[in-house]
């Protein structure tokens, strides 16, 4: 469950968010809004990369702003802009990068980056140029980086996507009483049963 209690969100003097109350627990939750109306504001606080100005944002009972650590654990985020999320130069190193503070060795980390895009259909650009994929391999990219993670029990992985559209579905599945986020109109709602080379 996320619960978000008396939150408010300033940027400076301009408030984007006042007095916010809910609990989410159903499995899809839209949010439409027109361009600068906090939807994207909203979204961050799920995982802590916004902390509210006043109020506090829960999942699990975890509060972000006091356990951002655990609550990334929980909930992924990833970006609509694929580009602003590749960080390394090839696919295999821009996944192993989302394991490098996890205390993996060497073999498992290469075991669950081959098995990850191997579940993605990237299984044969491992060692190509991130940046020539094309833009659907690189949404799946993005999302195998966070997913690598397995920011929830196997089988139920949570997504968070920030949306760049005036509205946009997320999903907040809570089976085995965790929360996550996932973009439902685009690759995001894919993730959960990807098929070998499926592009969003």
């Amino acid at each position: 469950m996320i619960q978000i209690e008396g939150v408010s969100h300033r940027y400076g003097d301009r408030e984007v968010l006042s007095d916010i109350n809910l609990s989410l627990v159903e499995d899809r939750i839209g949010v439409i809004g027109a361009n600068g109306s906090g939807k994207s504001t909203l979204a961050r606080l799920f995982n802590g990369l916004v902390v509210p100005s006043t109020g506090r944002v829960l999942v699990d009972g975890m509060d972000t702003a006091r356990d951002g650590a655990g609550v990334r654990r929980k909930v992924a985020f990833v970006f609509a802009d694929p580009d602003a999320q590749i960080v390394m130069p090839t696919v295999s190193e821009d996944v192993a990068f989302s394991l490098r503070r996890h205390g993996l060795g060497k073999d498992e980390v290469a075991d669950r980056v081959r098995d990850i895009l191997g579940r993605f259909g990237l299984g044969g650009h491992s060692d190509h140029p991130a940046h020539l994929l094309s833009s659907g391999q690189k949404q799946l990219l993005a999302l195998a980086s966070v997913l690598v993670t397995e920011p929830r029990p196997p089988g139920t992985p949570a997504f968070q996507r920030s949306e760049a559209a005036p509205g946009t579905c997320l999903g907040a599945g809570h089976r085995a009483g965790g929360p996550g986020l996932r973009r439902a109109d685009d690759a995001v709602g894919h993730a959960q049963q990807p098929a070998g080379g499926r592009t969003p």
